[in-house]
């Protein structure tokens, strides 16, 4: 009869949980989510952990030009201070764990900075 209880408590417990939406912001995202830009050979080091374990989370990188390998290598070699490439990398973390990587860069054009994928 208590064992009754308690697991009928806890359907309970779990599917109020369920139903009830997580807290939004006031910019649309979960409560614990944020975005960060990585624009520093530093930074993108730094994320190299998060960014290997979501590709093994989701099978592999999206693409080879979407994979941490490719992007530390080519940002290693095309940028530097002064040059015409900046990196405008958009990490996207729920809590601690990041969720997605989106490899862009800031390219000087003239009087104009277009920000465009990395290595468009």
């Amino acid at each position: 009869m208590i064992g009754n209880r308690l697991a009928r408590q806890t359907e309970l417990a779990t599917a109020e949980t369920l139903a009830r939406p997580p807290a939004i912001t006031q910019a649309g995202l979960p409560l614990e989510s944020r975005l960060s830009l990585v624009s520093t050979l530093p930074a993108l080091s730094a994320l190299e952990q998060s960014w290997l374990e979501l590709e093994r989370d989701t099978g592999s990188a999206s693409g080879l030009f979407q994979s941490f390998a490719w992007v530390e290598s080519w940002s290693q070699t095309y940028v530097r201070d002064g040059g015409p490439f900046e990196l405008c990398i958009v990490a996207g973390f729920e809590g601690e764990r990041l969720v997605f990587a989106w490899p862009l860069m800031k390219v000087r054009e003239g009087s104009v900075t277009l920000v465009k994928w990395l290595t468009e």
